[in-house]
C-alpha cells in the first residue's frame, strides 16, 4: 500500500464492542462466546462494508494487506428520543443535545475498536488486514448519529507514517 492510497469502508450497524467472553460447559467441553449478542453482527457489518471496498479497490492492491497501516475510525450510534424536541419540533435536535457519546451502556472505544479489528481482520473472518496487529497507528471517535446520518462507522486505512522524534 503506498503513501498515496486511502481507504475508507463506510459500514452500517450498531457499533458494538467486544468484551469479555463467558465460559459455560457443554457436553463436558468448556466453550467460550461474546458476552454481547451484538458483537458477532457487528463483525458481519464490517466484514461486508470492508469486502465492497475490496471489490473497489482489487486492481491496485493486494489483499489482505500485511503492512503497517494507520486507521482512523469514527463510530456512530443512534440517538435516543430524548434528543429530539416534541410535537412539531420532533424532527430536530433539542439545543442540549450532545454530540459525542458516553453512555456507560455504549462501550468503551477500544472495546469498540477491537471488535472492528476483527471484522477488517482476515485471521478474525476479516478479509482487508492480514491480522489486527498491523494496525499501529490509531485515531478513533464515538459520537452519535447526526439528524440524516444511519448508524455504523466510517473507516479510513492508510499506509503507517514514522511519527517524528
Amino acid at each position: 500500500m503506498d503513501n498515496e492510497t486511502r481507504l475508507t469502508i463506510r459500514a452500517f450497524g450498531l457499533p458494538a464492542p467486544q468484551g469479555s467472553k463467558k465460559a459455560s460447559v457443554v457436553h463436558g467441553r468448556a466453550i467460550l462466546r461474546e458476552s454481547s449478542a451484538n458483537v458477532a453482527p457487528w463483525r458481519q457489518d464490517v466484514a461486508a462494508a470492508a469486502r465492497e471496498t475490496i471489490k473497489r479497490h482489487r486492481e491496485e492492491i493486494r489483499f489482505p494487506i500485511n503492512e503497517p497501516v494507520r486507521a482512523r475510525c469514527e463510530f456512530l450510534f443512534p440517538r435516543p428520543k430524548s434528543h429530539y424536541g416534541s410535537g412539531s419540533r420532533a424532527e430536530f435536535l433539542t439545543p442540549s443535545a450532545p454530540y459525542w457519546i458516553t453512555a456507560q451502556n455504549k462501550g468503551d472505544l477500544d472495546k469498540v475498536l477491537r471488535s472492528t479489528w476483527d471484522g477488517l481482520s482476515r485471521s478474525s473472518g476479516g478479509a482487508l488486514l492480514q491480522d489486527d496487529s498491523i494496525v499501529v497507528q490509531v485515531e478513533a471517535c464515538k459520537r452519535y448519529c447526526g439528524v440524516d446520518e444511519q448508524p455504523g462507522a466510517i473507516i479510513e486505512i492508510t499506509a503507517a507514517v514514522p511519527v517524528s522524534e
